[in-house]
């Protein structure tokens, strides 16, 4: 779910209207678990549907590595058309053999062609595959070809561990597919069952889908009855920034200075932050070199030479790291400022450009 871009303010007609569109029953829940105060409420509906997204690629990846496994071993055992074959379809009971008509009749009415046992494969739902992990199939499947699906099955797991394991990740894959509250649910242990599920086949997979997945960073972005519209400034801040004393030399703050530094942030000695602006020190130099005949001696400069000579004297806001990302956004798009600071007691926690546009 991508973040606001511009402020939407919650007057008491809009909180209305939202209530009404998603129905008192489901807002409800929200209102329940943030103590009757609608804002926090919005927020943690916004919350919520950060969760979801963020776990369709887990639920995704999962999916597909133990569909595909399951697939490759009916195709061993019944062959390159399992879908069809009696043999197969024996094992099921009626509302299994109907899962799969319905996905060759769908397909075939849509292909006007013959359904292929990968579109069928493709087309059958997830609770198609949790289910051929019930006792049923236990001899026909699991009792010799368990390891065979999933070679890397952790030690003394059987085919019943399985089950609970799929049966759980199944029932997160419904909640978030019929929006669903999830914001109640243990997700860290349920995506730590995820990542183990598809290790289980595949560590490699595995390992990818852990790095990409971003439920870790969405669930750090709860909001709080005083931060009801998360993310804030805190959240999303950029840590690359310099800062340096106003009248520090240039010589000294080009120690620090890369192509990845995002702001230079002015500190007083108590290190909080009177001025910041983009990495305009480069053009800086450049413009004192050619009215020094090619040569500058950066000694002779500091920072506030580059804010006085550029202008750069309204190009910058500060906030507090708890400010909502939309005020942050907003605060943007006042035509001089370029930088937003994040700061707090301590000093300066990061910072925002202008040019950064996933703000």
């Amino acid at each position: 779910m991508a973040e606001s871009q511009v402020p939407y303010p919650y007057t008491p007609a809009r909180l209305a209207a939202l209530r009404a569109a998603l129905s008192e029953t489901r807002f409800d829940t929200y209102l329940t678990a943030a103590g009757y105060h609608v804002d926090h409420a919005v927020g943690l509906y916004l919350y919520n549907a950060r969760l979801a997204k963020a776990l369709l690629y887990p639920l995704h990846m999962v999916e597909v590595v133990l569909r595909n496994g399951i697939d490759a071993l009916l195709v061993e055992k019944y062959g390159a058309d399992w879908p069809r074959e009696m043999a197969f379809r024996a094992l099921l009971p009626a509302v299994g053999v109907q899962a799969i008509d319905t996905a060759i009749t769908r397909i075939e009415d849509d292909k006007k062609a013959r359904a292929s046992r990968e579109q069928i494969v493709a087309a059958l739902t997830f609770d198609f595959w949790s289910n051929l992990f019930r006792p049923d199939y236990d001899r026909p499947l699991w009792q010799v070809h368990l390891r065979r699906v999933l070679p890397h099955l952790a030690p003394g797991l059987t085919r019943a561990d399985v089950q609970i394991l799929v049966r759980e990740i199944n029932r997160l894959r419904n909640r978030v597919a019929h929006h669903e509250p999830v914001l109640g649910l243990d997700l860290n242990a349920l995506h730590k069952s995820i990542l183990d599920m598809i290790a289980a086949r595949d560590p490699e997979a595995a390992d990818w889908t852990r790095h990409h997945s971003t439920l870790g960073l969405a669930l750090r972005s709860r909001p709080t009855r005083a931060q009801a519209f998360r993310p804030v400034l805190g959240d999303v801040a950029d840590r690359n920034f310099l800062a340096v004393s106003g009248d520090q030399p240039l010589l000294e703050a080009l120690d620090g200075f890369g192509a990845e530094v995002v702001a230079i942030v002015r500190t007083d000695v108590g290190g909080a932050p009177t001025g910041a602006v983009t990495p305009v020190l480069l053009d800086y130099i450049v413009s004192q070199s050619k009215l020094a005949g090619g040569m500058i001696d950066l000694t002779d400069h500091d920072l506030d030479d580059v804010v006085q000579v550029g202008g750069l004297q309204g190009s910058w806001i500060g906030m507090t790291p708890d400010t909502p990302v939309f005020q942050v956004v907003k605060g943007l798009q006042a035509d001089k400022v370029r930088v937003v600071v994040a700061a707090d007691r301590a000093g300066v926690t990061g910072v925002i450009a202008r040019a950064h546009r996933r703000y």
